[in-house]
């Protein structure tokens, strides 16, 4: 699955603002405002997008935007990620 994107300026400039996360904060406010106006459906294409990712910091961000988008429901795709983790030795 590759990254989607953005078929407006809206989906664009997430998708930009996401790449910039830093991977340990959470997902700012106004970025939850964007993710709202461009709706559930290409918030969670953009989740699964960025789970799928090779890429910690994509992971990470695809995390956080599907527990945003329903941490009830999508909690089942998060916890595989807990089992990928390098254990320490």
């Amino acid at each position: 699955m590759t990254v989607p994107v953005g078929s407006n300026e809206l989906e664009k400039e997430i998708l930009r603002l996401l790449e910039d996360l830093p991977l340990t904060a959470g997902i700012p406010e106004y970025l939850r405002q964007l993710l709202l106006q461009a709706g559930r459906p290409f918030a969670m294409k953009t989740a699964l997008a960025f789970l799928a990712s090779a890429d910690d910091k994509k992971k990470s961000a695809g995390a956080k935007i599907a527990m945003f988008v329903d941490a009830e429901e999508n909690v089942e795709l998060i916890l595989p990620l807990l089992d990928e983790r390098p254990r320490p030795q």
